[in-house]
């Protein structure tokens, strides 16, 4: 593998019935994604992960919200987590329009577009370096710190 190229660690979520259910029995695999989470966290520098709720799960908003949490987790362990950055923003935008019965509103990424629908990118010759990542608190965390953050 090249220097710095990683892999991608899927979790990958149960069947679930028309109803929304999840259905033990027509699940075949299952890889949560918290463990997809933690393996990848503990073998860093060779996984990246990707999480998986799926979209008609009755409690799909509670599982989105448990896989922000797990990012959060992940930004907050170190830095150089651009990925998770960029998934931890696209799976809160995803859990709000899901809440909100918005779905339309998620557009389909383009790779010319920004996650805020802008054609751009970094400017030319800014090294990535000088860009800092802003970590928000959880609500139970800004009750024990009320600075910023």
């Amino acid at each position: 593998m090249r220097p710095g190229a990683k892999l991608l660690l899927f979790a990958l979520d149960a069947s679930v019935t028309e109803a929304g259910e999840v259905s033990w029995d027509q699940t075949s695999l299952h890889i949560p994604n918290r463990c997809a989470a933690q393996v990848a966290q503990r073998h860093a520098q060779i996984f990246e992960w990707a999480a998986s709720v799926h979209p008609y799960r009755r409690d799909c908003v509670r599982q989105l919200e448990a896989v922000i949490k797990t990012y959060a987790d992940v930004l907050k362990s170190g830095s150089g987590q651009a990925d998770a950055a960029y998934n931890y923003e696209f799976v809160v935008r995803m859990r709000d329009a899901l809440a909100h019965n918005r779905i339309g509103a998620i557009p389909a990424r383009d790779p010319q577009t920004t996650l805020h629908g802008h054609v751009g990118a970094p400017p030319k010759g800014v090294e990535m370096s000088k860009f800092k990542v802003m970590i928000p608190k959880r609500g139970d965390e800004r009750k024990q710190n009320e600075e910023a953050g």
